[in-house]
């Protein structure tokens, strides 16, 4: 189930960009399309409760989060380069690049290197969908002092106040939120929190899990609008039971299962791809026509998904191997390894 919804989520979020670019029309596709920035809370749901798995197997924090850094940072560094491909080839296309501002100081460079820009600070990203990855890597820090303090749980616990406080005020609503750049992890901390405690309630059957995850529903239910927050809470309950898919076809559940093995290659490459190189392609005449729009978006993510699981093949795979290397053995048995004697 976790893999399907992760490739529903990235799916989703893939047709919502390559509509955004487009005039809106209250056609039943773009109002399913509109919705898809949904994806967001279901990644964050479902990021929470794999750490939570993570940290109950007790690594060692800097195996932890170097592992974790080299399997975020390795692909979206690749990503990089498809976009500076793809701005090249608008480039040579049209003229000039109509794709994204790239960096030109060496601040934005390495802001941009190390996913520092916008919402942690007001530089701009490359790619629409970077933002989230400042979060999860900020999750992922969170949990890593957990483990530091032998309490991942407790460390996340601690920062309630701080949760609350963002979830009464909506810190990112008020004004002169830029200045709160610091703190801006905190709106969608109380579902990465959901998922991370109803995981730990699964595992351990423990009450105690169980109301905090229900504490930062609530939270997350007056911070957030009522769609993000409902569809966090039903990925939540849809991760707790222990689904089986043998009702399911088995090319069916093949199909999905990759799918959300390639979620997050796919979450990386879809705007430079989908929107800027295959959406070149799309006309107004076929926009015009709900038929060809649907068949065309549709045509346009399968296309997508294929650039994604070559991008998995290798790109993210090889950094899914080192990741488990590092989390086993640490960087420097690595570095050891990868250093000819």
């Amino acid at each position: 189930m976790m893999d399907w919804l992760r490739g529903l989520a990235a799916s989703w979020v893939t047709v919502f960009h390559l509509n955004e670019v487009i005039p809106y029309h209250a056609t039943w596709w773009q109002i399913i399309c509109k919705l898809g920035y949904l994806g967001v809370p279901i990644f964050f749901v479902i990021s929470g409760w794999c750490m939570a798995a993570l940290a109950d197997r007790k690594p060692h924090p800097g195996r932890f989060i170097g592992a974790r850094l080299v399997r975020i940072l390795l692909p979206y560094w690749a990503s990089m380069l498809v976009v500076l491909g793809v701005v090249i080839i608008r480039y040579l296309w049209v003229g000039h690049n109509d794709v994204t501002i790239l960096p030109h100081t060496a601040i934005s460079l390495i802001a941009s290197m190390f996913v520092v820009t916008d919402p942690v600070t007001s530089l701009p990203t490359i790619n629409w969908v970077y933002w989230s990855l400042s979060y999860e890597l900020v999750f992922y820090a969170l949990v890593a002092f957990g483990l530091l303090m032998k309490r991942p749980a407790l460390f996340l616990l601690l920062l309630l106040p701080c949760t609350l406080m963002a979830g009464l005020q909506r810190w990112d609503m008020i004004e002169g939120a830029p200045v709160l750049y610091p703190m801006f992890w905190l709106n969608y901390f109380p579902l990465f929190c959901v998922g991370y405690f109803l995981c730990s309630y699964r595992l351990h059957g423990r009450i105690s899990a169980l109301c905090f995850a229900l504490i930062f529903a609530a939270i997350s239910f007056r911070a957030e609008t009522v769609s993000v927050c409902g569809t966090g809470m039903i990925t939540a309950l849809l991760l707790y039971p222990r689904w089986s898919q043998n009702w399911m076809p088995s090319i069916i559940d093949k199909t999905l299962t990759s799918v959300g093995h390639w979620s997050y290659s796919l979450y990386l490459i879809h705007v430079p791809l989908g929107v800027y190189f295959f959406g070149q392609f799309r006309s107004e005449r076929l926009l015009t026509n709900p038929f060809t729009h649907v068949i065309f978006d549709l045509t346009n993510l399968f296309f997508c998904i294929f650039a994604a699981a070559v991008f998995h093949r290798c790109v993210e795979q090889p950094s899914l191997r080192l990741a488990r290397l590092i989390s086993k053995q640490g960087f420097v048995a690595c570095f050891r390894k990868a250093t000819p004697v």
